[in-house]
């Protein structure tokens, strides 16, 4: 169940205030912690990758539009843009029965792919008192339409009790209100036609998978004001309504079922902007979601390491005994589900792809997307700068940074802000960045509205980079005042800590990093590098597991636990680390050097293995430095 949107500290908020018994419930019995998720953050790209299990850049969804030959403006992304298999189609080529409710990119309802009724089914319309028919191809197969056309809600079908119950103060409401009100009544109507439907769908069916989206949240967010009492008071009631869903469903279920409940980012308040002034995601989204989980398959013992959003569907695969893709970033949460012996893993579950897709109603599409809340581009020019901002983002959340800046470079940067920023960062990862370019950068970013920590961040990755870390630090320390809650500012302190080998301080910097954006992956690694310098090797394999959790196939995360468990003498231990770290994408070939050292003759008193070891690695070493692999 993806509640869209939802922000665990006002979900928190209202489960010990007592108005989400249902959720409270779950929380008793299974376990809950932070998710995860890769950019780009608007809501279509994101729950993409929630069904895909892949990023942006390999999902395709980059935006909520494309550009069309032929069209002078942009125009919504259809299923046709998919580039990666949809959960759906997965589940249906391994003939595993499933339903999907509600989920973007699911119109025309794709055919042979168990259960689908699209998000374009509940986008109610009435005429003279009557509520019309959704559009063709809404729910496949064909026949569950007609069923399922008596669990449709208008708006104005709900009664006066039910508004009055959803906001107290609707009778006799002030005039500024009738919008506020009459945007949540549609979103009311649309819970209950989700919920209803999806309780349908397991009447009589014998289904593996349930997977609902509500996603009045989103447009709750953009149309309610968070200072004004009646208005919060409304969230109150939506929240509480999506809580009777959730228990509706688990009635439906039965109690053998896993449930796992997640939101995948939530929403800023709405924001009084200038008319020069271009909203972007970083204005829009907040990047940190939750997830819950509960039900028989669930290990309510472990401890709770990093979960991305990309582990979802690994782990929905490995509980049916499927294999996930090795292109697929994710990985599978075992110290949350109980599984079985995990099956192999296959290339890639992309054929499942149908060469030609439905063919699909733009008119449809773009209802849905001036329903959604998301930023749509105003032209060709804008929607392109959009399109290679999310690519390079899903890449270099990743690790990719060299993929990512080669979609950004070109002659002339265009005068976007955010693009500015992003370029001068990419540069400045790679460790070479040219210093005159960077300043030109900046300069431009400063000139363009480019806030004093954008400034400042970038001109001391610049001196750290040309190695003066005190500036660096000072740099970093000018704008702390101003930001003491940003995360990056804190990850950068302690990178600069780390470079003046002042490791007690760096140790805090990454703790306070941590504390504020906990599963920062570069927090994570540096952390354990500290902690490995400390001569804390337990302490360090903690934080090395905590970094593989939260970005699994990267390789310094690997390595870092090797190196730990080599310090408290689990050699095959650290050897097994060290490979995990050769097979990663791209694999890190500081590992065979390490695996060379490990099984040398003054480690393993194995004389056959480790000269065959030896053998090997040395071969694949000469290969690789020769770029024959």
């Amino acid at each position: 169940m993806y509640w869209e949107a939802a922000d665990w500290e006002q979900v928190q908020r209202l489960v010990q205030a007592g108005h989400l018994p249902m959720l409270a419930g779950l929380l008793r019995e299974g376990v809950a912690g932070p998710l995860h998720s890769p950019p780009p953050l608007a809501p279509w790209p994101l729950a993409t990758s929630l069904l895909t299990g892949r990023i942006a850049a390999d999902h395709g969804i980059v935006h909520c539009q494309q550009a069309l030959a032929g069209s002078d403006h942009p125009e919504p992304v259809t299923p046709a843009n998919l580039e990666a298999a949809p959960l759906w189609r997965i589940l249906a080529t391994a003939q595993r029965p499933a339903a999907f409710i509600n989920w973007p990119l699911s119109y025309p309802a794709p055919a042979e792919s168990g259960l689908v009724v699209s998000e374009h089914f509940f986008k109610s319309r009435m005429d003279e008192g009557s509520m019309l028919d959704p559009a063709p191809g809404s729910v496949a197969p064909e026949q569950q339409l007609a069923p399922l056309l008596r669990h449709r809600r208008h708006a104005s079908q709900l009664s006066a009790q039910q508004m009055d119950a959803f906001w107290p103060a609707s009778v006799g409401a002030e005039e500024k209100h009738k919008q506020a009100r009459a945007l949540l009544a549609v979103q009311l109507a649309e819970l209950e036609s989700v919920a209803a439907t999806a309780c349908a769908s397991l009447a009589g069916r014998e289904l593996r998978l349930l997977a609902v989206r509500f996603a009045g949240l989103s447009a709750l967010a953009a149309g309610l004001n968070p200072l004004d009492p009646e208005h919060r008071e409304a969230g109150t009631q939506f929240h509480r309504a999506l809580d009777r869903a959730l228990g509706l469903l688990l009635a439906s279920s039965g109690p053998a079922g896993t449930v796992l409940l997640c939101s995948g980012h939530s929403l800023l308040p709405p924001l009084q902007v200038g008319k020069d002034h271009r909203l972007t995601e970083r204005d829009l989204y907040r990047p940190d979601g939750f997830l819950v989980a509960a039900g028989q398959r669930v290990q309510t013992s472990n401890p709770w390491l990093g979960v991305s959003l990309l582990d979802i569907v690994p782990s929905l695969l490995a509980l049916y005994g499927l294999p996930q893709g090795r292109d697929m970033p994710g990985r599978v949460l075992a110290e949350i589900l109980k599984l079985p012996n995990l099956p192999a893993v296959v290339h890639t579950w992309d054929s499942c792809l149908k060469p030609e897709p439905e063919p699909t109603d733009l008119r449809v599409h773009r209802e849905l997307l001036a329903e959604s809340w998301q930023l749509p581009a105003a032209s060709l020019e804008e929607l392109d700068i959009g399109g290679k901002l999310a690519r390079a983002a899903s890449l270099a959340a990743l690790g990719a940074s060299d993929q990512a800046l080669a979609i950004l470079q070109c002659p002339e940067p265009p005068d976007d802000p955010e693009y500015l920023r992003t370029l001068a960062h990419l540069e400045l990862d790679r460790g070479d960045a040219d210093e005159n370019r960077i300043k030109r950068l900046v300069r431009r970013l400063m000139r363009l509205g480019g806030e004093r920590f954008d400034e400042n961040l970038l001109l001391a990755r610049l001196e750290s980079q040309n190695g003066r870390h005190q500036v660096a630090l000072d740099c970093l320390f000018e704008v702390l005042g101003l930001y003491p809650d940003h995360p990056a500012l804190h990850l950068f302190i302690g990178q600069e800590y780390q470079r003046l080998g002042r490791l007690e301080q760096a140790l805090t910097a990454f703790d306070n990093a941590l504390a504020r954006r906990p599963g920062q992956h570069a927090a994570q690694l540096g952390r354990a590098e500290v902690l490995l310098a400390l001569d804390r090797p337990d302490e360090a394999m903690s934080a090395a597991l905590d970094a593989i959790a939260s970005r699994f196939k990267a390789w310094r995360g690997h390595r870092l636990l090797g190196q730990a468990l080599e310090a408290l003498g689990e050699d095959a231990s650290a050897a097994q680390a060290y490979q995990a770290g050769l097979d990663c994408t791209p694999p890190g070939l500081d590992c065979i050097h390490d695996l060379l050292r490990l099984y040398g003759p003054e480690r393993l008193n194995r004389v056959e293995q480790y000269q065959a070891m030896q053998a090997r690695l040395a071969r694949q070493l000469v290969s690789r430095s020769l770029g024959l692999v």
